[in-house]
């Protein structure tokens, strides 16, 4: 699975590490996750390492937009910790589709300030 979950204390958020190609079947299990966690925590915060990011498949792209148009109001924020400058354009873009979604991104050094601003 190249995506997999940082366990993180506060209920309402949800801690995701991204490393290498997305395929439908991590979105899937992802998602199988997240639906779990609304069931007790809403709106929820999303906190995300990106170490690399070989693609997405289209299958898993059409499966997270399908879940991101299904639950827009049920997300408030998503902090992005990533490197290279096309990811924060990512977000950038991400925001603009999204804008009930605060999306704030940071660099590895700045993993602590992430983590701070996700949760506060």
């Amino acid at each position: 699975m190249m995506i997999s979950f940082i366990p993180i204390e506060q209920g309402n958020i949800i801690g995701l590490e991204i490393d290498g190609k997305i395929e439908t079947r991590d979105i899937e299990q992802m998602i199988a996750v997240v639906e779990e966690k609304l069931k007790s925590h809403k709106p929820l915060r999303a906190y995300v390492q990106v170490k690399s990011l070989g693609g997405v498949s289209l299958d898993g792209f059409l499966e997270d937009l399908k879940f991101a148009l299904r639950h827009l109001n049920d997300f408030e924020r998503k902090a992005v910790v990533c490197e290279p400058s096309w990811l924060t354009k990512i977000a950038a873009v991400s925001s603009k589709l999204f804008p009930s979604i605060e999306v704030k991104c940071f660099s590895w050094s700045e993993q602590e300030q992430a983590m701070a601003w996700i949760k506060n």
